[in-house]
């Protein structure tokens, strides 16, 4: 069973990074997938070699492969949500650890005899075992826990992000990379916990321990490659646009939250950008565009992006997100209740005011109205 998980692994490891390379329009994001699925593949064909050829020496090649993909799998998350490379210096000190503990056990591996790596590895209890030794396997335990929280962390701020940059989460929200992080930090606190009650149970042995990991790597593959592949480029939440020339003369700053302390946008301004927004917005209608985000509203009047944003979370007390789809619904709600729309489907109406989905509609419809879109339409009719 094992070599059954490990080479359904590999072979789906192998086939996902091809398709990555050769993917049209590549972003950074996609090069490192395809390096994460490739190291991926490495893994499952070592083991696969020294299960099929029996040749277990072969599994030391991995006595650290999780300070090496949990890292990557950090660096990818990373890439999706910050559309700006990193520098060459962060990326080296998050393999920095892998490098490092591979250094010290290739030349244990090299310094010793056969016997003597027995007795470290299965025969020394924990006071006899070196402080090099357990500071490696120690960073090794440790390096999954800590990428996929810190994965999580920043999985948890972009969702808080896109909602003060977009007006829709359909593609952007990551919600599969959230998945994917927990499910990996669930399955090292399920091994952990065999390990630790292993010895009570005695129909718990180190094969099913194997065959648990492998199995649930060869579906992480999986599904890693169906989404990274899927997955499209999120861009920049940076700011953008030149500030409006009116009321250009004020003299007190207004109290910002710490968020805003240093934004340097003053009461009248902040009055007069306001005005502009809602008018546009009432006038325009740009809400009816699906894919609406905070900085096309900046470029059409002329503010600076970070401060638009900021008259929406202070002034107006909402997100970008809340903002633009209160919009959409009150559309929504003018319209059912106009004839020309009366034999058009409730979807087909939403789809018009600018949702992406009809989940999503839904969801926000019933935030905002405390009732389903269907029912409001009863009650209302």
């Amino acid at each position: 069973m094992l070599i059954t998980f490990v080479a359904i692994g590999a072979t789906h490891a192998l086939y996902l990074t091809i398709l990555v390379l050769i993917k049209r329009n590549k972003g950074g994001p996609d090069y490192i997938l395809a390096t994460y699925l490739g190291t991926l593949f490495i893994t499952f064909a070592i083991t696969y070699f020294a299960v099929e050829w029996d040749v277990p020496d072969l599994m030391a090649f991995q006595l650290n492969i999780s300070l090496l993909l949990a890292p990557l799998f950090f660096i990818y998350i990373s890439s999706l949500t910050k559309p700006q490379k990193p520098p060459l210096s962060t990326l080296a000190l998050h393999l920095l650890p892998y490098v490092l503990t591979w250094i010290y056990w290739g030349g244990l591996f090299l310094s010793s005899t056969e016997s003597e790596l027995n007795t470290l590895f299965l025969e020394s209890d924990d006071s006899q075992l070196p402080l090099l030794f357990i500071l490696a396997l120690l960073l090794e335990a440790l390096a999954i826990p800590v990428y996929v929280c810190w994965s999580l962390w920043i999985l948890r701020t972009h969702k808080r992000t896109i909602s003060d940059a977009y007006s829709y989460t359909e593609g952007i929200d990551l919600k599969w990379a959230y998945a994917l992080a927990v499910c990996t930090g669930a399955l090292w606190v399920s091994i952990v916990v065999i390990e630790a009650i292993q010895g009570t149970l005695t129909w718990v042995t180190d094969d099913h321990t194997m065959q648990t990991g492998y199995a649930f790597a060869a579906f992480f593959v999986y599904y890693l490659g169906y989404f990274g592949l899927k997955q499209g480029h999120i861009t920049s939440l940076g700011h953008s646009g030149k500030p409006v020339q009116a009321a250009l003369e004020e003299p007190a700053e207004i109290e910002p939250p710490a968020k805003y302390q240093k934004s340097g946008l003053k009461k009248e301004v902040a009055k007069a950008y306001a005005e502009a927004l809602v008018d546009y917005v009432e006038t325009e209608k740009p809400y009816l565009q699906s894919r609406l985000s905070i900085q096309d509203i900046a470029r059409a009047i002329n503010i600076p992006q970070n401060h638009l944003s900021q008259i929406i979370n202070e002034h107006l007390g909402q997100t970008f997100y809340d903002f633009v789809n209160q919009y959409r619904v009150e559309e929504f709600k003018r319209r059912i209740a106009h004839p020309q729309y009366k034999n058009y489907t409730l979807i087909s109406i939403a789809l018009d005011c600018g949702f992406n989905s009809k989940s999503s509609f839904n969801r926000i419809f019933k935030k905002l109205e405390g009732l389903t879109p269907s029912a409001y339409v009863k009650a209302t009719d």
